[in-house]
């Protein structure tokens, strides 16, 4: 009986082994650049245009004289990004109940520019950078637009 179930967990396995699947599943490539800003200090003012960057820059110096020589760096970039890029708003980790900032551009390009939405001013403010995978940025504020402040005098 035991020869007889060997025998048989042999022939399962050399025809698990030797088969091929179904389906062939693309190997999905994942890209994920450190958000460069906005970082903890960065103030947005509601109302205004900002941008929103991430690394895909590197540099190094020459010795003399000492200048850095910029170089941009998209050779860890996936030859195709699979998802559409946005930018999304966070409160306290959680999105804002405001439309997404931005979609649709290139995540090779390093940035994008987004106008600050109209929402309560706080300190509790990150962005999400999707592309092939969700980077979540630094903590920052966002301030009332200084044009709406009434002045006395």
């Amino acid at each position: 009986m035991q020869l007889k179930n060997t025998a048989a967990f042999l022939a399962f396995f050399a025809t698990a082994v030797v088969s091929k699947p179904l389906d062939k599943r693309r190997v999905l490539d994942v890209w994920s650049p450190k958000i460069t800003s906005p970082t903890t200090g960065t103030v947005w003012e509601i109302g205004n245009k900002v941008n929103v960057t991430w690394c895909t820059i590197y540099f190094h110096y020459f010795t003399v004289p000492v200048l850095p020589i910029f170089h941009r760096d998209t050779s860890n970039a996936p030859a195709l990004i699979s998802n559409a890029a946005s930018v999304v708003l966070l409160v306290n980790d959680r999105p804002a109940d405001v439309p997404t900032l931005a979609q649709g551009f290139d995540l090779r390009s390093g940035f994008v520019e987004v106008i600050v939405p109209d929402v309560t001013p706080g300190i509790d403010y990150s962005i999400t950078l999707f592309g092939d995978s969700g980077n979540v940025g630094e903590k920052f504020a966002i301030v009332p637009s200084t044009s709406l402040l009434e002045i006395n005098v």
